[in-house]
């Protein structure tokens, strides 16, 4: 059985080489774990609210922080202030300093300063390095409800002995 992973990827410039081979890149990664893979793309704010809207249940969000004629940072604002989500977000940037980004809420959020010798190489790995700890985190989770089933499980085992002693005597 394979879990979905679905992503939304907000950047105006999507459709350049660099990016398909990102998305490449993270697709096959995700599917070397074992999931079924859903990027869907935006080019501006207006964009992903739209596709937002029309389906709000998203693993990551990636942005960028300088979009076409909106920036990353509505992107964040929107899904934590408006909708009260704590997805994760990888929030990059290229040309601006992420650090004087202001957020309304900026938990769960990993920044990323792409610089100009190995830009692409080092986002793929950022992004790569934050699908792997959810993933872990997702794990981490099953464990424990098969522990905690297995106690449940336990539990009942003793309540049926408790009740035939109660009932036999």
């Amino acid at each position: 059985m394979k879990l979905d992973y679905k992503i939304i990827w907000v950047e105006d410039k999507i459709d350049t080489k660099p990016f398909r081979s990102l998305q490449e890149n993270v697709k096959k990664h995700l599917e070397d774990e074992f999931f079924n893979v859903s990027i869907e793309t935006a080019e501006d704010f207006d964009e992903f609210k739209k596709k937002y809207e029309q389906n709000d249940t998203f693993d990551l969000i990636i942005t960028d922080l300088n979009l076409n004629e909106s920036h990353g940072n509505e992107v964040i604002d929107f899904v934590r202030d408006e909708k009260h989500i704590l997805t994760e977000i990888f929030f990059y940037s290229a040309n601006s300093e992420l650090s004087d980004t202001k957020l309304v809420n900026n938990s769960r959020i990993t920044f990323h300063q792409m610089d100009e010798a190995n830009a692409y190489r080092e986002l793929g790995s950022s992004i790569i390095e934050l699908i792997n700890l959810t993933i872990s985190k997702f794990q981490h989770i099953v464990t424990m409800r098969g522990m905690i089933m297995q106690e449940t499980s336990s539990l009942d085992l003793k309540t049926l002995t408790y009740l035939n002693q109660y009932y036999l005597y």
